[in-house]
């Protein structure tokens, strides 16, 4: 009985061993088939497979390339956008130069007009200081309006020095 009953474990596991290593010889057999393959089979589909979804096949260097003409394009871009904008600027500036020299003209000449008149008038010295202070107000009115306090502090300054003169005077 020992025997025949160790007979029947030995067919058991025999049988189960070759249940278990026959799927697995098998799928040893496909591995060893797909690497003996020949690899212009996987770039022909892969070819076809680029031609299908409406895109040429294209080399590395082709690629690289097109990422280039890309961002030279809108450097380009970039730059062209730049350019116009400073252009822009600098007629601004001109636009506000113009006006403030229009403004200055016009301005000297309504300072003629009043020294004309004032001295149809007779006003005299008086006269000259007030188109003075106007003129030089018109002038600065382009630079900081500090300079221009200061220039009238100055002025006012030199007008109180006259008025105590006078006053001595008489």
């Amino acid at each position: 009985m020992d025997s025949s009953g160790s007979n029947g474990y030995f067919h058991i596991l025999l049988g189960s061993l070759t249940a278990i290593l026959l799927p697995l010889a098998s799928i040893l057999q496909c591995g060893i088939r797909r690497k003996t393959q020949t690899p212009t089979t996987t770039t022909v589909t892969t070819e076809s497979a680029d031609i299908k979804q409406g895109e040429p096949h294209k080399s590395y260097k082709e690629k690289q390339n097109e990422g280039k003409e890309e961002k030279k394009e809108e450097i380009s871009k970039k730059k062209e956008q730049t350019s116009e904008i400073k252009k822009k600027k600098e007629e601004v500036i001109k636009t506000k130069e113009e006006k403030s020299k229009k403004e200055i003209i016009s301005a000297k000449k309504e300072v003629k007009k009043a020294k004309s008149s004032k001295k149809d008038e007779g006003e005299g010295k008086d006269s000259k200081k007030e188109s003075q202070t106007q003129s030089v107000k018109v002038i600065k009115q382009g630079k900081s309006e500090e300079k221009t306090k200061k220039e009238e502090r100055s002025e006012e300054d030199e007008d109180e020095e006259g008025d105590d003169e006078k006053d001595e005077k008489e």
